[in-house]
């Protein structure tokens, strides 16, 4: 889910604004799995507009959370905008970021 890793570092000054939210669903035991999961809070990272490295390093943290992969489950969700007008969006079925742009408008629609 590495923000980091889908833009690659360099291009963090790339971005406009995000966010990103994951649903954290504990299964302590094989018990309570029967019984359905146990809900936590979401956790919300916000990369505001026109954010400095101050608001970069809280978003950051906000996402560096550690889980036991053997005991939890989480669903992410989320967007980041950048300054070319593109975006990406993650994909939690098949655990990716997508990258999209507008297509170009046709001639005849022009």
């Amino acid at each position: 889910m590495s923000i980091a890793n889908h833009i690659g570092h360099s291009m963090i000054d790339r971005i406009k604004c995000a966010s990103i939210n994951c649903d954290i669903l504990y299964y302590v035991t094989e018990d309570m799995a029967e019984d359905g999961p146990i809900e936590n809070p979401t956790i919300n990272a916000f990369l505001p507009n026109n954010w400095d490295q101050d608001d970069y390093n809280i978003f950051r943290n906000t996402l560096s959370f550690q889980m036991d992969e053997a005991s939890a489950e989480y669903r992410v969700s989320g967007i980041i905008w950048y300054l070319d007008g593109t975006w990406s969006i993650y994909d939690t079925y098949d655990d990716i970021w997508e990258h999209y742009s507008c297509p170009r408008i046709p001639k005849d629609l022009r």
